[in-house]
Protein backbone atom coordinates (compact mmCIF):
# COMPACT_ATOMS: atom_id res chain seq x y z
CA UNK A 1 0.00 0.00 0.00
CA UNK A 2 1.13 3.53 -0.65
CA UNK A 3 0.38 5.23 2.67
CA UNK A 4 1.65 8.70 3.66
CA UNK A 5 2.99 9.51 0.23
CA UNK A 6 5.06 12.67 0.00
CA UNK A 7 5.45 14.54 -3.24
CA UNK A 8 9.07 15.43 -3.77
CA UNK A 9 11.39 17.14 -6.23
CA UNK A 10 12.52 15.31 -9.35
CA UNK A 11 15.80 13.56 -8.64
CA UNK A 12 18.92 15.52 -9.51
CA UNK A 13 20.55 14.12 -12.62
CA UNK A 14 17.24 12.69 -13.87
CA UNK A 15 16.16 16.02 -15.35
CA UNK A 16 12.67 15.26 -14.02
CA UNK A 17 12.65 12.14 -16.17
CA UNK A 18 14.82 9.69 -18.02
CA UNK A 19 17.30 7.53 -16.12
CA UNK A 20 16.67 7.71 -12.35
CA UNK A 21 20.32 7.96 -11.31
CA UNK A 22 21.09 10.97 -9.16
CA UNK A 23 23.75 13.24 -7.89
CA UNK A 24 24.61 13.77 -4.19
CA UNK A 25 22.18 14.75 -1.46
CA UNK A 26 22.89 15.65 2.17
CA UNK A 27 25.44 13.67 4.20
CA UNK A 28 25.43 11.66 7.42
CA UNK A 29 28.05 9.90 9.55
CA UNK A 30 28.14 6.16 8.95
CA UNK A 31 30.23 2.64 9.12
CA UNK A 32 31.54 -0.61 10.90
CA UNK A 33 33.46 -0.51 14.24
CA UNK A 34 37.24 -0.91 13.96
CA UNK A 35 36.89 -2.03 10.37
CA UNK A 36 38.83 -1.31 7.21
CA UNK A 37 38.00 0.12 3.82
CA UNK A 38 39.12 -3.08 2.11
CA UNK A 39 37.86 -6.60 2.80
CA UNK A 40 40.03 -8.61 5.20
CA UNK A 41 38.92 -12.20 4.58
CA UNK A 42 37.73 -12.15 0.98
CA UNK A 43 39.16 -11.24 -2.41
CA UNK A 44 36.52 -8.88 -3.70
CA UNK A 45 37.20 -6.91 -6.86
CA UNK A 46 36.54 -3.16 -6.83
CA UNK A 47 33.30 -3.84 -8.72
CA UNK A 48 32.16 -6.37 -6.10
CA UNK A 49 33.02 -3.93 -3.31
CA UNK A 50 30.65 -1.49 -5.04
CA UNK A 51 27.88 -4.07 -4.61
CA UNK A 52 27.76 -3.26 -0.88
CA UNK A 53 25.19 -0.44 -0.80
CA UNK A 54 23.20 1.70 1.62
CA UNK A 55 19.48 2.35 1.98
CA UNK A 56 18.65 6.05 2.19
CA UNK A 57 15.61 8.26 2.52
CA UNK A 58 14.67 10.68 -0.24
CA UNK A 59 17.14 13.24 1.12
CA UNK A 60 19.99 10.75 0.65
CA UNK A 61 20.54 10.10 4.39
CA UNK A 62 21.51 6.42 5.02
CA UNK A 63 19.59 4.32 7.54
CA UNK A 64 20.51 0.70 6.64
CA UNK A 65 22.85 -1.37 4.46
CA UNK A 66 22.35 -3.95 1.73
CA UNK A 67 23.89 -5.88 -1.17
CA UNK A 68 23.32 -5.74 -4.92
CA UNK A 69 22.69 -9.37 -5.97
CA UNK A 70 21.28 -8.79 -9.48
CA UNK A 71 21.16 -5.81 -11.88
CA UNK A 72 17.88 -4.58 -10.36
CA UNK A 73 17.86 -6.43 -7.01
CA UNK A 74 19.19 -5.48 -3.56
CA UNK A 75 18.77 -7.59 -0.41
CA UNK A 76 18.47 -6.14 3.09
CA UNK A 77 16.56 -6.60 6.37
CA UNK A 78 12.77 -6.48 6.68
CA UNK A 79 13.00 -4.26 9.77
CA UNK A 80 14.75 -1.71 7.56
CA UNK A 81 11.88 -1.51 5.10
CA UNK A 82 8.81 -2.06 7.31
CA UNK A 83 8.40 1.59 8.25
CA UNK A 84 8.58 2.68 4.61
CA UNK A 85 7.20 -0.38 2.85
CA UNK A 86 3.96 1.50 2.32
CA UNK A 87 5.68 3.27 -0.56
CA UNK A 88 8.84 2.16 -2.40
CA UNK A 89 9.31 5.80 -3.40
CA UNK A 90 10.50 6.53 0.15
CA UNK A 91 13.68 4.45 -0.33
CA UNK A 92 16.81 5.14 -2.35
CA UNK A 93 19.77 2.81 -2.90
CA UNK A 94 23.15 4.50 -2.60
CA UNK A 95 26.42 3.40 -4.18
CA UNK A 96 29.97 4.43 -3.35
CA UNK A 97 32.37 4.50 -0.42
CA UNK A 98 30.79 7.62 1.07
CA UNK A 99 27.12 8.54 1.38
CA UNK A 100 28.07 12.18 0.95
CA UNK A 101 28.71 12.42 -1.89
CA UNK A 102 27.40 9.10 -3.21
CA UNK A 103 28.54 7.67 -6.48
CA UNK A 104 24.86 7.26 -7.38
CA UNK A 105 21.39 7.05 -5.83
CA UNK A 106 18.77 4.87 -7.51
CA UNK A 107 15.12 5.00 -6.39
CA UNK A 108 13.43 1.73 -5.43
CA UNK A 109 10.53 0.57 -7.59
CA UNK A 110 9.23 -2.22 -5.34
CA UNK A 111 9.79 -3.75 -1.89
CA UNK A 112 9.13 -7.45 -1.28
CA UNK A 113 9.28 -8.44 2.39
CA UNK A 114 9.71 -12.08 3.35
CA UNK A 115 6.73 -13.00 5.55
CA UNK A 116 8.67 -15.45 7.72
CA UNK A 117 12.10 -13.96 8.44
CA UNK A 118 13.80 -10.57 8.77
CA UNK A 119 14.61 -10.17 5.08
CA UNK A 120 13.60 -7.85 2.23
CA UNK A 121 14.18 -7.83 -1.50
CA UNK A 122 14.23 -4.38 -3.11
CA UNK A 123 13.67 -3.98 -6.86
CA UNK A 124 15.50 -0.99 -8.31
CA UNK A 125 13.87 1.54 -10.60
CA UNK A 126 16.81 1.31 -13.01
CA UNK A 127 19.45 -1.22 -13.99
CA UNK A 128 22.40 -0.69 -11.63
CA UNK A 129 24.84 -2.05 -14.20
CA UNK A 130 23.83 0.78 -16.52
CA UNK A 131 23.69 3.45 -13.81
CA UNK A 132 26.88 2.59 -11.89
CA UNK A 133 30.06 1.96 -13.84
CA UNK A 134 31.93 -1.29 -13.06
CA UNK A 135 29.58 -2.51 -10.29
CA UNK A 136 29.39 -6.33 -10.05
CA UNK A 137 26.56 -8.05 -8.11
CA UNK A 138 27.50 -10.66 -5.49
CA UNK A 139 25.71 -13.99 -5.65
CA UNK A 140 23.55 -15.52 -2.93
CA UNK A 141 24.96 -18.41 -0.91
CA UNK A 142 22.95 -21.58 -1.60
CA UNK A 143 24.90 -24.03 0.55
CA UNK A 144 23.20 -24.77 3.91
CA UNK A 145 24.99 -23.02 6.75
CA UNK A 146 25.49 -26.00 9.06
CA UNK A 147 28.17 -27.16 11.46
CA UNK A 148 30.80 -27.20 8.72
CA UNK A 149 30.69 -23.41 8.69
CA UNK A 150 31.73 -23.01 12.33
CA UNK A 151 35.00 -21.07 12.79
CA UNK A 152 35.04 -19.75 9.22
CA UNK A 153 36.08 -16.11 8.96
CA UNK A 154 33.93 -13.83 6.85
CA UNK A 155 33.77 -10.15 6.00
CA UNK A 156 30.88 -8.10 7.40
CA UNK A 157 30.14 -4.90 5.51
CA UNK A 158 27.99 -1.84 5.93
CA UNK A 159 27.59 1.88 6.44
CA UNK A 160 26.70 1.83 10.13
CA UNK A 161 28.27 3.62 13.09
CA UNK A 162 32.04 3.43 13.53
CA UNK A 163 32.07 5.23 16.91
CA UNK A 164 34.76 7.38 15.36
CA UNK A 165 33.62 10.73 13.96
CA UNK A 166 36.59 10.78 11.59
CA UNK A 167 35.54 7.50 9.95
CA UNK A 168 32.38 7.27 7.87
CA UNK A 169 31.02 5.43 4.87
CA UNK A 170 31.47 1.83 3.82
CA UNK A 171 33.69 -0.37 5.98
CA UNK A 172 34.48 -4.07 6.32
CA UNK A 173 34.93 -6.00 9.58
CA UNK A 174 36.48 -9.40 10.18
CA UNK A 175 34.08 -11.69 12.09
CA UNK A 176 33.92 -15.43 12.73
CA UNK A 177 30.98 -17.80 12.26
CA UNK A 178 30.25 -19.35 15.68
CA UNK A 179 26.80 -20.97 15.28
CA UNK A 180 23.67 -21.30 13.16
CA UNK A 181 20.09 -22.41 13.50
CA UNK A 182 17.16 -22.98 11.15
CA UNK A 183 16.96 -19.32 10.08
CA UNK A 184 20.01 -17.45 11.34
CA UNK A 185 23.80 -17.54 11.39
CA UNK A 186 25.73 -16.00 14.32
CA UNK A 187 29.13 -14.32 14.05
CA UNK A 188 31.51 -12.95 16.68
CA UNK A 189 33.92 -10.05 16.46
CA UNK A 190 35.77 -11.24 19.58
CA UNK A 191 35.83 -7.71 21.00
CA UNK A 192 38.06 -6.55 18.17
CA UNK A 193 35.80 -5.63 15.27
CA UNK A 194 32.10 -5.87 14.58
CA UNK A 195 28.78 -4.83 13.13
CA UNK A 196 27.04 -1.75 14.54
CA UNK A 197 23.92 0.42 14.30
CA UNK A 198 23.13 1.29 10.69
CA UNK A 199 24.68 -1.93 9.39
CA UNK A 200 21.29 -3.66 9.54
CA UNK A 201 20.59 -5.50 6.31
CA UNK A 202 24.27 -5.46 5.44
CA UNK A 203 26.02 -8.67 4.37
CA UNK A 204 28.53 -11.14 5.67
CA UNK A 205 30.50 -12.37 2.66
CA UNK A 206 32.45 -15.61 2.29
CA UNK A 207 35.14 -16.37 -0.29
CA UNK A 208 37.70 -19.10 0.46
CA UNK A 209 40.09 -18.10 -2.34
CA UNK A 210 40.42 -15.70 -5.24
CA UNK A 211 39.37 -18.37 -7.74
CA UNK A 212 36.03 -18.99 -5.99
CA UNK A 213 33.27 -16.41 -6.50
CA UNK A 214 32.19 -14.65 -3.28
CA UNK A 215 28.72 -15.23 -1.84
CA UNK A 216 26.48 -13.37 0.58
CA UNK A 217 25.96 -15.72 3.55
CA UNK A 218 23.69 -13.58 5.74
CA UNK A 219 22.01 -10.20 6.21
CA UNK A 220 22.33 -8.43 9.56
CA UNK A 221 19.39 -8.56 12.00
CA UNK A 222 20.68 -7.56 15.46
CA UNK A 223 23.64 -7.90 17.78
CA UNK A 224 25.48 -6.86 20.94
CA UNK A 225 25.32 -3.18 21.85
CA UNK A 226 29.13 -3.25 22.13
CA UNK A 227 29.32 -3.58 18.33
CA UNK A 228 32.33 -5.87 18.71
CA UNK A 229 30.55 -8.96 20.04
CA UNK A 230 28.04 -11.37 18.57
CA UNK A 231 25.60 -10.59 15.77
CA UNK A 232 22.72 -12.58 14.34
CA UNK A 233 21.97 -12.58 10.62
CA UNK A 234 19.30 -14.08 8.36
CA UNK A 235 20.70 -17.06 6.47
CA UNK A 236 20.62 -16.21 2.76
CA UNK A 237 20.49 -19.87 1.73
CA UNK A 238 17.11 -20.09 3.53
CA UNK A 239 15.62 -17.13 1.62
CA UNK A 240 17.26 -17.83 -1.75
CA UNK A 241 14.11 -19.59 -3.08
CA UNK A 242 12.08 -16.50 -2.11
CA UNK A 243 14.46 -14.31 -4.14
CA UNK A 244 14.58 -16.74 -7.06
CA UNK A 245 10.80 -16.92 -7.31
CA UNK A 246 10.38 -13.16 -7.28
CA UNK A 247 13.12 -12.57 -9.85
CA UNK A 248 11.63 -15.24 -12.11
CA UNK A 249 8.41 -13.22 -12.29
CA UNK A 250 7.94 -10.03 -14.33
CA UNK A 251 9.53 -7.01 -12.65
CA UNK A 252 7.82 -3.61 -12.54
CA UNK A 253 8.84 -1.46 -15.48
CA UNK A 254 11.80 0.90 -14.95
CA UNK A 255 10.77 4.23 -13.51
CA UNK A 256 9.96 7.04 -15.93
CA UNK A 257 8.94 10.66 -15.58
CA UNK A 258 5.27 11.35 -14.80
CA UNK A 259 3.06 12.66 -17.60
CA UNK A 260 -0.43 13.20 -16.27
CA UNK A 261 -0.43 10.38 -13.70
CA UNK A 262 -1.59 11.36 -10.21
CA UNK A 263 -0.57 10.52 -6.67
CA UNK A 264 -3.82 8.64 -6.04
CA UNK A 265 -3.21 6.69 -9.23
CA UNK A 266 -5.44 4.38 -11.20
CA UNK A 267 -5.83 0.74 -12.24
CA UNK A 268 -4.38 -0.12 -15.65
CA UNK A 269 -4.50 -3.67 -16.99
CA UNK A 270 -5.15 -4.97 -13.48
CA UNK A 271 -2.09 -3.17 -12.08
CA UNK A 272 -1.82 -0.08 -9.88
CA UNK A 273 -0.10 2.91 -11.50
CA UNK A 274 0.66 6.18 -9.75
CA UNK A 275 3.00 9.19 -9.78
CA UNK A 276 5.29 9.90 -6.84
CA UNK A 277 8.41 12.03 -6.45
CA UNK A 278 8.28 12.75 -10.18
CA UNK A 279 8.28 9.11 -11.31
CA UNK A 280 5.62 6.63 -12.45
CA UNK A 281 5.44 3.59 -10.19
CA UNK A 282 3.69 0.35 -11.12
CA UNK A 283 2.53 -2.36 -8.74
CA UNK A 284 2.03 -5.65 -10.59
CA UNK A 285 -1.12 -6.86 -8.88
CA UNK A 286 -1.97 -9.52 -11.45
CA UNK A 287 1.43 -11.19 -11.03
CA UNK A 288 0.66 -11.72 -7.35
CA UNK A 289 -2.84 -13.02 -8.04
CA UNK A 290 -4.43 -9.88 -6.63
CA UNK A 291 -6.85 -7.33 -7.97
CA UNK A 292 -6.37 -3.60 -8.21
CA UNK A 293 -8.73 -1.29 -6.35
CA UNK A 294 -9.20 1.92 -4.41
CA UNK A 295 -7.88 1.83 -0.85
CA UNK A 296 -8.72 5.37 0.27
CA UNK A 297 -7.30 8.85 -0.07
CA UNK A 298 -4.06 7.92 1.74
CA UNK A 299 -3.25 4.76 -0.22
CA UNK A 300 -5.02 5.61 -3.48
CA UNK A 301 -5.28 2.80 -6.03
CA UNK A 302 -3.19 -0.21 -5.15
CA UNK A 303 -3.09 -4.00 -5.10
CA UNK A 304 -5.82 -5.35 -2.84
CA UNK A 305 -4.67 -7.47 0.12
CA UNK A 306 -5.24 -11.17 -0.41
CA UNK A 307 -7.75 -11.20 2.44
CA UNK A 308 -9.91 -8.64 0.61
CA UNK A 309 -10.32 -10.60 -2.62
CA UNK A 310 -11.94 -8.23 -5.12
CA UNK A 311 -13.45 -5.91 -2.51
CA UNK A 312 -11.80 -2.49 -2.17
CA UNK A 313 -12.41 0.44 0.15
CA UNK A 314 -15.69 1.29 -1.60
CA UNK A 315 -17.05 -2.01 -0.30
CA UNK A 316 -20.21 -3.88 -1.13
CA UNK A 317 -23.43 -5.08 0.53
CA UNK A 318 -24.53 -8.61 1.24
CA UNK A 319 -28.04 -7.99 2.48
CA UNK A 320 -27.67 -5.99 5.71
CA UNK A 321 -23.96 -6.91 5.93
CA UNK A 322 -21.32 -4.37 4.89
CA UNK A 323 -17.97 -5.63 3.56
CA UNK A 324 -15.04 -3.33 2.79
CA UNK A 325 -11.24 -3.44 2.65
CA UNK A 326 -9.37 -1.26 5.15
CA UNK A 327 -6.11 -1.59 3.22
CA UNK A 328 -4.74 -4.58 5.12
CA UNK A 329 -7.73 -6.80 5.86
CA UNK A 330 -11.40 -7.35 5.09
CA UNK A 331 -13.84 -5.59 7.43
CA UNK A 332 -17.32 -7.07 7.94
CA UNK A 333 -20.07 -5.16 9.79
CA UNK A 334 -23.62 -6.27 10.62
CA UNK A 335 -25.61 -3.12 9.94
CA UNK A 336 -28.82 -4.71 11.22
CA UNK A 337 -27.26 -4.97 14.70
CA UNK A 338 -27.30 -1.16 14.77
CA UNK A 339 -30.86 -1.05 13.39
CA UNK A 340 -29.46 0.05 10.05
CA UNK A 341 -28.97 -1.50 6.65
CA UNK A 342 -26.18 -1.58 4.08
CA UNK A 343 -26.50 0.84 1.21
CA UNK A 344 -24.64 2.95 -1.32
CA UNK A 345 -23.82 6.44 -0.04
CA UNK A 346 -21.72 8.23 -2.68
CA UNK A 347 -18.72 7.83 -4.98
CA UNK A 348 -16.51 9.24 -2.21
CA UNK A 349 -17.81 6.99 0.55
CA UNK A 350 -18.93 3.93 -1.36
CA UNK A 351 -21.13 1.52 0.63
CA UNK A 352 -21.83 1.98 4.33
CA UNK A 353 -24.36 1.26 7.06
CA UNK A 354 -27.25 3.67 6.55
CA UNK A 355 -30.45 4.38 8.52
CA UNK A 356 -33.53 2.41 7.48
CA UNK A 357 -37.27 2.14 8.20
CA UNK A 358 -38.35 -1.29 9.36
CA UNK A 359 -41.62 -3.10 8.78
CA UNK A 360 -41.96 -6.33 10.69
CA UNK A 361 -38.29 -6.11 11.67
CA UNK A 362 -37.14 -5.88 8.06
CA UNK A 363 -35.50 -2.77 6.61
CA UNK A 364 -37.84 -1.34 4.02
CA UNK A 365 -37.47 1.38 1.43
CA UNK A 366 -40.72 3.31 1.60
CA UNK A 367 -39.78 5.01 -1.65
CA UNK A 368 -39.78 1.84 -3.77
CA UNK A 369 -41.40 -1.01 -1.83
CA UNK A 370 -44.64 -2.18 -3.47
CA UNK A 371 -45.72 -3.80 -0.19
CA UNK A 372 -44.89 -0.73 1.91
CA UNK A 373 -45.22 2.25 -0.41
CA UNK A 374 -44.92 5.42 1.67
CA UNK A 375 -45.29 3.47 4.93
CA UNK A 376 -45.65 0.04 6.47
CA UNK A 377 -48.43 -2.13 5.03
CA UNK A 378 -49.38 0.45 2.41
CA UNK A 379 -49.38 -1.86 -0.58
CA UNK A 380 -49.22 -0.57 -4.12
CA UNK A 381 -51.73 -3.04 -5.64
CA UNK A 382 -54.24 -1.12 -7.81
CA UNK A 383 -57.68 -2.72 -8.18
CA UNK A 384 -58.15 -4.34 -11.58
CA UNK A 385 -54.65 -3.30 -12.58
CA UNK A 386 -50.92 -3.31 -11.79
CA UNK A 387 -48.52 -0.61 -10.62
CA UNK A 388 -45.26 0.24 -8.85
CA UNK A 389 -44.05 2.42 -5.99
CA UNK A 390 -42.24 5.55 -7.07
CA UNK A 391 -40.97 8.19 -4.62
CA UNK A 392 -43.31 6.78 -2.00
CA UNK A 393 -46.39 7.04 -4.23
CA UNK A 394 -48.28 4.26 -5.96
CA UNK A 395 -48.33 4.65 -9.74
CA UNK A 396 -50.68 2.63 -12.00
CA UNK A 397 -48.87 0.94 -14.88
CA UNK A 398 -51.72 -0.89 -16.59
CA UNK A 399 -55.44 -1.62 -16.20
CA UNK A 400 -56.77 -5.12 -16.84
CA UNK A 401 -59.49 -6.18 -19.30
CA UNK A 402 -62.25 -3.55 -19.80
CA UNK A 403 -61.21 -1.23 -16.97
CA UNK A 404 -59.45 2.12 -16.89
CA UNK A 405 -58.42 4.76 -14.38
CA UNK A 406 -60.97 7.48 -14.89
CA UNK A 407 -60.10 9.72 -11.96
CA UNK A 408 -56.30 9.37 -11.81
CA UNK A 409 -56.46 8.15 -8.21
CA UNK A 410 -54.35 5.04 -7.69
CA UNK A 411 -56.05 4.47 -4.34
CA UNK A 412 -59.22 3.16 -6.03
CA UNK A 413 -57.33 1.57 -8.89
CA UNK A 414 -58.84 1.04 -12.33
CA UNK A 415 -62.32 1.93 -11.09
CA UNK A 416 -64.18 2.55 -14.38
CA UNK A 417 -65.76 0.04 -16.77
CA UNK A 418 -64.67 0.52 -20.34
CA UNK A 419 -66.84 0.64 -23.50
CA UNK A 420 -66.85 -2.69 -25.38
CA UNK A 421 -65.45 -2.78 -28.86
CA UNK A 422 -68.95 -3.20 -30.39
CA UNK A 423 -69.94 0.00 -32.24
CA UNK A 424 -72.78 1.94 -30.63
CA UNK A 425 -72.09 0.58 -27.16
CA UNK A 426 -71.61 2.95 -24.26
CA UNK A 427 -70.04 0.49 -21.83
CA UNK A 428 -66.52 1.70 -22.70
CA UNK A 429 -65.20 5.20 -22.81
CA UNK A 430 -61.78 6.61 -23.61
CA UNK A 431 -59.45 6.91 -20.63
CA UNK A 432 -59.92 10.01 -18.54
CA UNK A 433 -63.65 10.50 -19.34
CA UNK A 434 -66.60 9.27 -17.29
CA UNK A 435 -69.02 6.90 -19.00
CA UNK A 436 -72.07 9.04 -18.07
CA UNK A 437 -70.51 12.15 -19.54
CA UNK A 438 -69.57 10.50 -22.81
CA UNK A 439 -72.94 8.86 -23.25
CA UNK A 440 -74.76 12.05 -22.31
CA UNK A 441 -72.91 14.09 -24.92
CA UNK A 442 -73.56 11.41 -27.55
CA UNK A 443 -77.33 11.39 -26.76
CA UNK A 444 -77.61 15.18 -27.02
CA UNK A 445 -75.60 15.19 -30.25
CA UNK A 446 -77.89 12.56 -31.79
CA UNK A 447 -81.07 14.44 -30.84
CA UNK A 448 -79.75 17.63 -32.39
CA UNK A 449 -78.30 16.17 -35.57
CA UNK A 450 -80.70 13.37 -36.59
CA UNK A 451 -84.02 11.75 -35.97
CA UNK A 452 -82.48 8.28 -35.48
CA UNK A 453 -82.46 6.70 -32.09
CA UNK A 454 -80.05 8.08 -29.56
CA UNK A 455 -76.74 6.25 -29.44
CA UNK A 456 -77.02 5.72 -25.72
CA UNK A 457 -80.10 3.85 -24.60
CA UNK A 458 -81.20 3.22 -21.11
Amino acid sequence: MKICRVLGLCLVGAACGGSPTVAPFGGVEAAIVNGSRAPQNTFLTPGQVLAVVFLADTSGAPFCSGTLVAPRAVISARHCTQSVDASPAEIMIGFGVLPDPPLALIPVAEVDENPDVDFSLLILGADALEAVADVVPIALNRVPVDGTWINRWVDAAGYGQTRDASREGRYFASVQVVSSDRETVTVDGHQQQGICFGDSGGPIIYQPDAATPPVVVGTEQWGDDSCVGRDHLTRVDVVAPFVDLRLSEPLPPPLRACHGETLLGECKGGNAVWCENGYVYTRLCAVRGRGCGYLGDQAGFDCLPLACGDIDRSGRCDGDTLQWCNGTSLEIHDCAAANMTCGYVSSDVGYDCVPCDRCGGVCTDFQTSSANCGGCNQACAPRDGDGHCEAGQCVIDVCYDNFFDADGDAANGCEADALPAVPGSCSAAPGGFSIALVCGIAAVWSRRRSKRDAICRG
